[in-house]
């Protein structure tokens, strides 16, 4: 498994541990604070969405097999994958263009021939 796969993998356990300790906090917490938490707890969400959409576009995958069901204005965006990417892996280990994330995103499925 490449280098970049294993580094994304190990940032996937991580938000998700961070996620499961936030919400021991939520549920520990009330009012202003908890609100708080919960916020955190969301930014903590679209952070691991974007870095699982990586994993399955460093992987090969495509887009409408991880998300087959996104909202039309609700999918993710080429620059702020690009940006998280850069963030996870450097720019040294970037060989991930935007242009090449926004064909991903945007590729059709292709229809089963029925016989």
């Amino acid at each position: 498994m490449s280098e970049n796969i294993l580094k994304i993998k190990e940032t996937i356990k991580l938000l998700a541990s961070e996620g499961r300790s936030i919400h021991e906090e939520i549920r520990r917490s009330a009012g202003l604070e908890r609100h708080a938490l919960w916020n955190k707890k969301r930014e903590v969400g679209r952070k691991a969405r974007a870095v699982l959409l990586l994993y399955g576009l460093l992987r090969g995958v495509p887009y409408h097999r991880i998300e087959p069901r996104c909202r039309e204005h609700n999918g993710p965006g080429a620059s702020w994958l690009l940006a998280v990417l850069r963030e996870h892996l450097g720019e040294s280990q970037l060989d991930t263009s935007e242009s090449e994330i926004k064909d991903w995103l945007e590729a059709v499925p292709s229809k089963a021939v029925s016989r």
